[in-house]
């Protein structure tokens, strides 16, 4: 009996023990080995439901990732008519701002920008998300 409880303890050792990445990181081969840092992105999308209990979290059909001072958006469905807005949250100046009809990815160059914190809005198709980041 203490054998199985030390081969039990050993096993949830090893299991409990793994390291859990705090960031999720995107290597991207097109962009020569760069390391793109995710940023949260949050908001309501046609994809979620306001009426069920959901029991898994929600998913975002936009991934956003940092790499220096540009940003990555990775579209995983199809939005119609996407308008992506960045905006500096200290000034409240729009910085950049394009329309898109069906994106899959979009990259911004922000290297013209200032240090700070910026607020990225992607808006369309039944879709408000948004996320803040800092340069």
């Amino acid at each position: 009996m203490a054998k199985l409880f030390f081969f039990l303890f050993i096993i949830s050792t090893a299991l409990y023990s793994q390291p859990v990445a705090a960031e999720e990181v995107l290597k991207d081969d097109v962009t020569n080995g760069l390391v793109w840092y995710s940023v949260p992105v949050r908001g309501h999308s046609s994809n979620s439901s306001d009426d069920k209990i959901l029991r898994s979290p929600a998913l975002t059909p936009v991934k956003a990732f940092m790499c220096e001072k540009t940003m990555r958006l990775d579209f995983s469905s199809s939005i119609k008519d996407v308008i992506i807005t960045v905006v500096n949250a200290s000034t409240g100046e729009v910085v950049y701002s394009e329309n898109f009809a069906m994106p899959e990815v979009v990259f911004i160059n922000l290297d013209a920008e200032e240090a700070g914190d910026y607020r990225l809005d992607v808006t369309g198709d039944a879709t408000a998300l948004w996320a803040e980041f800092s340069l």
